[in-house]
């Protein structure tokens, strides 16, 4: 089946969402605002959001903000970048702005909880339908597929990689279907 931890990212990347970085500088005095992680910089706050065109507004919307009040040089508005302020401020302001304008968000925390959750689920699902002989059709279907390797010459993968790719495609959907 594949282990949980890459079944849990493999519901995060389905999502297809989009998550906005607060970094702090040393010092905890100047933060940075972005849409990729910083490695040299302490991450102070993650907002992640189901819709990626949320996080750019929001994005936007705040250092317009931060450059109003003269916390941000106009050169990083568009991209984000730094502001003179302490990463609490910077993730008070998102949390705002992202209230205004009706956009949810999830902190990182949340967001792996809900995989995890949902990963468990279709695993136990998995599971009892191997126990109660209820995957004859995805055993017929790989039956098939490796028959057709064979004929074809090829190495067909094995029965526990199928399995492994079979629930990696229902952990997808699943994650497809819960923001749709």
């Amino acid at each position: 089946m594949g282990s949980r931890e890459k079944l849990v990212g493999v519901y995060i990347d389905a999502l297809k969402g989009r998550a906005i970085y607060v970094h702090a500088a040393p010092g905890g005095k100047i933060s940075r605002i972005g849409f990729e992680p910083q490695r040299n910089f302490e991450l102070a706050h993650i907002f992640w959001f189901a819709k990626p065109s949320h996080a750019e507004l929001i994005v936007m919307r705040c250092c317009a903000d931060f450059e109003a009040v003269g916390a941000m040089q106009p050169a990083n508005v568009a991209a984000g970048g730094w502001i003179d302020m302490r990463p609490i401020d910077v993730h008070e302001k998102i949390k705002i702005v992202a209230d205004q304008l009706g956009a949810r968000w999830r902190n990182e925390a949340q967001l792996k909880r809900e995989a995890e959750n949902v990963v468990a689920e279709i695993i136990a699902r998995v599971e009892s339908m191997r126990r109660t002989g209820r995957l004859a059709e995805i055993n017929a279907k790989y039956k098939a597929y490796r028959l057709a390797k064979v004929a074809k010459g090829e190495k067909a993968i094995g029965y526990p990689a199928y399995m492994s790719r079979y629930t990696q495609h229902l952990v997808a959907r699943a994650a497809e279907a819960a923001h749709a």
